[in-house]
């Protein structure tokens, strides 16, 4: 921006912005990436301009720290006993180092889940790329990626995560992968065409097991999907979370329109379920997680993407919630698994509207039935 000042001389300021979602370089338009950009089809790339850089976008600050300009967490000195109750307050640990009061928040764990379908077309990346800015997840499953090691290298870099394992996509189908954000937080246990099974033991938090779950598509192979799970099961004696697609159902509740689900099929994974000694996860917000047909007459929804935990797992969490994303590029929604929910800020949060959710096909759809549905309500 160009100043004068009262003596008339003129100088210029760049002016750089905090909490800036995505946008375009080429045309400064929030809402989508220059790869998105329909300047893209008008005219030639030896002509198309970028007057806008990612140098716009202020580095974000999250100082927690009074008295000095640098984040230093000491939640194991917090919680070895070595800091007075009257420094933790409302779940805040505060703790003296150097002369210095710091804040320690405590460790959350948050892993997203999602039946991708794919990662080949950009809407797909895009999406994905905006629900992590959204739910920062600590750890992150696909299933059905379709991707080689290479691509999903490539994802893990642009996501901002430290570690990726992968399971290759055979052919067309299939295809695993877990991430996670801080290398030093967990480390691979096993997996298989159908899961990746890893180990978590962050820092200043109790050590549990999660497995990321595809379960077998194939109906007149769904028990190889049962004879996994019974396998898997007894190998380590740590809590135990299962996320993913399951591909089954436990009962016909979770299943809307179309004809009833096979009964062999519900009692082989309530069996299972028994077997393993495992409960499901409520899942909060929109019932079902899949759905085919939407606008026809044989539009069917179904809840395939679940959590499964153990008794030991709830205990360690017994705050823990299960939601569902609602809004997908896929025909299946992500699940967002919080184990721990943080108490320690109640801040007034500001409604922001996300440019992205225009792009969803149902978005006026689905604000006009909450709309209705609320219509006592006030503002």
């Amino acid at each position: 921006m160009k100043f004068r000042r009262v003596g008339g001389e003129t100088f210029y300021a760049n002016f750089k912005y905090e909490r800036v979602p995505t946008f375009c370089f080429i045309c400064g338009i929030m809402g989508h990436s220059e790869r998105f950009c329909k300047k893209l089809y008008e005219l030639p790339a030896d002509r198309i301009d970028k007057p806008y850089s990612i140098e716009m976008k202020a580095p974000s600050e999250r100082n927690f720290l009074v008295g000095v300009s640098m984040v230093r967490y000491a939640k194991a000195a917090c919680w070895s006993g070595d800091v007075g109750e009257d420094a933790c307050r409302g779940g805040r640990c505060l703790s003296t180092i150097q002369g210095s009061i710091q804040f320690s928040p405590p460790p959350i764990m948050n892993t997203l889940s999602w039946n991708c379908r794919g990662l080949g077309n950009p809407r797909a990346i895009q999406f994905l790329t905006d629900i992590c800015v959204q739910k920062k997840p600590n750890f992150l499953f696909l299933c059905e990626t379709l991707s080689k090691k290479d691509v999903m290298d490539r994802i893990k870099n642009k996501l901002g995560f430290d570690s990726c394992f992968v399971v290759e996509a055979q052919g067309r189908k299939g295809g695993l992968a877990l991430l996670w954000k801080n290398s030093d937080d967990a480390h691979l246990l096993g997996y298989s065409d159908n899961h990746i099974d890893i180990e978590i033991h962050s820092s200043g938090s109790a050590r549990w097991r999660l497995t990321g779950f595809y379960g077998e598509p194939n109906r007149t192979l769904r028990d190889r999907t049962w004879q996994l799970l019974k396998s898997i099961a007894p190998s380590s004696p740590l809590p135990w979370c299962i996320i993913g697609d399951f591909n089954n159902i436990a009962s016909q509740d979770e299943k809307q329109g179309g004809r009833s689900y096979p009964s062999y099929l519900l009692t082989g994974f309530q069996d299972v379920i028994r077997h393993c000694c495992l409960f499901d996860l409520k899942l909060h917000g929109y019932a079902f997680t899949w759905e085919r047909g939407r606008g026809t007459a044989h539009h069917v929804e179904i809840r395939l993407d679940k959590a499964l935990v153990t008794q030991h797992w709830l205990d360690l969490f017994p705050n823990a919630i299960l939601s569902n994303c609602d809004f997908s590029s896929s025909d299946h929604t992500p699940i967002f698994l919080q184990p721990e929910i943080s108490s320690c800020v109640n801040q007034l949060k500001l409604f922001r509207y996300e440019n992205a959710w225009s792009r969803e096909p149902y978005c006026q759809q689905i604000v006009k039935s909450c709309w209705e549905e609320h219509a006592n309500c006030t503002a």
